[in-house]
């Protein structure tokens, strides 16, 4: 016996000695660990890529008026001319049937203040709409549900052709497209946005964006020579800043 102290061990070394030793990992562990990180960092192979536009994430009522504009512009596009023409001047609105200028009055007609709106000129005509309907749609379907973004879109859409019609009575010109209901919806985005303080000014609130927005779309009517029924889309914008105004009041329940 030298008279040093063992511990536990009994492997004759100090404890505070082995603590002082610096273990570096042997070729292999670093190996095994560089594998790790590799593993840990790359993406799950079964990982599902997010689409670039999910249908399945539009709320319901605008899904199905996208899916109507895409399935009614194809029926009219496969249609014969002859018939093409029959479904616009029955199916879209004329106000020249309903001052008897224009005869004989179809019976289709009748409820062309609302079918409309899902009729087309052309698939940059759609398109335009579309895009606007699904980015107004989506906001407002989530802001007030379903319920009351069908009945923000049809009385918007039938707004905008009974302005056009007031203004116009005697057109035998079809007004055709969604831009009347868009054009509520997009009224009441403003209104919406104005109520939280999202538009800068909060003494004069949405009224100066509504302003412009109206002269906007009246010059750019003029500009067109009669391509773009401006009546109508004031109708419609109108009509959808009233109805959340009202709605805002607690003056209606929608």
């Amino acid at each position: 016996m030298n008279g040093k102290k063992t511990n536990g061990s009994g492997n004759g070394h100090d404890p505070d000695e082995d603590k002082s030793i610096v273990r570096f990992p042997t070729r292999e562990e670093r190996k095994k660990r560089e594998e790790l990180r590799l593993r840990a960092a790359a993406p799950p192979k079964n990982k599902i890529k997010e689409p670039f536009f999910n249908f399945g994430l539009i709320p319901l009522f605008t899904r199905a008026v996208l899916l109507i504009f895409v399935v009614v512009q194809v029926g009219i596009m496969l249609a014969p001319e002859e018939l093409r023409t029959q479904i616009v001047y029955t199916f879209g609105f004329v106000p020249a049937y309903f001052t008897g200028v224009l005869k004989p009055f179809p019976y289709g007609a009748v409820l062309s203040p609302i079918t409309h709106i899902f009729i087309h000129g052309g698939w940059m005509h759609l398109a335009f709409n579309s895009v606007m309907a699904v980015s107004l749609g989506v906001f407002f379907e989530r802001e007030f549900g379903t319920r009351r973004t069908i009945i923000f879109f049809f009385i918007c859409g039938i707004a905008g052709a009974l302005v056009y019609f007031a203004l116009n009575p005697f057109s035998e010109i079809p007004v055709i497209g969604a831009s009347g209901s868009v054009s509520g919806l997009f009224g009441a985005l403003i209104m919406q946005l104005g109520k939280r303080g999202g538009l800068g000014h909060k003494t004069r609130g949405p009224w100066p964006l509504i302003g412009f927005w109206i002269v906007f779309m009246i010059l750019t009517g003029s500009l067109s020579g009669g391509g773009v029924a401006w009546q109508a889309h004031i109708g419609g914008f109108l009509a959808g800043i009233g109805l959340l105004h009202l709605m805002q009041k607690g003056k209606i329940r929608l």
